[in-house]
């Protein structure tokens, strides 16, 4: 009897188990939501510390006295923020500090109102609510890499 019994309840205990691993990568998930929205929070005055140093050299250019220390630490800035902003799902903002770091590099003054654009596209973009637990994964805007990380059954 005792072997029917454990027989009739194993489905049971195995869609049970299934219905745990589930739930449990959703619970994950959510809490790591919660954990990247939270360190983002705490990111805000870095990053407006970088595009800070990214305007000054930018108005620096404009007024034809931007200098090679100005220069590097604005590349710098544009580097971490590529970075950044990336790991936290702002992919616009990433690619166009990339741009930002690469005008940079040959700073003329002509590049001077690109760069501002570009300034303008990063502080749109990092507006918007980074990931939140409130909806399903699949609707949040991740990088393909940290989607993964977060759930591992996802597809990169």
């Amino acid at each position: 009897m005792l072997n029917q019994s454990t027989t009739m309840y194993a489905p049971s205990n195995t869609a049970t188990r299934e219905r745990a691993a589930r739930t449990s990568r959703r619970d994950r998930a959510a809490w790591d939501a919660d954990a990247l929205a939270a360190v983002w929070e705490g990111q805000h005055d870095a990053v407006d510390e970088r595009l800070a140093v990214i305007e000054q050299a930018t108005h620096a250019l404009v007024e034809g006295r931007l200098d090679a220390d100005l220069t590097d630490s604005a590349q710098r800035a544009a580097h971490m923020l590529a970075g950044s902003l990336g790991m936290f799902g702002f992919g616009d903002a990433s690619a166009a500090a990339v741009s930002v770091e690469f005008a940079l590099s040959r700073p003329t003054p002509d590049r001077a109102a690109e760069l501002s654009a570009l300034l303008a596209d990063i502080r749109r973009d990092i507006e918007r609510p980074v990931l939140t637990a409130a909806g399903p994964l699949s609707e949040c805007e991740l990088e393909p890499r940290l989607r993964a990380s977060i759930d591992p059954d996802q597809q990169a």
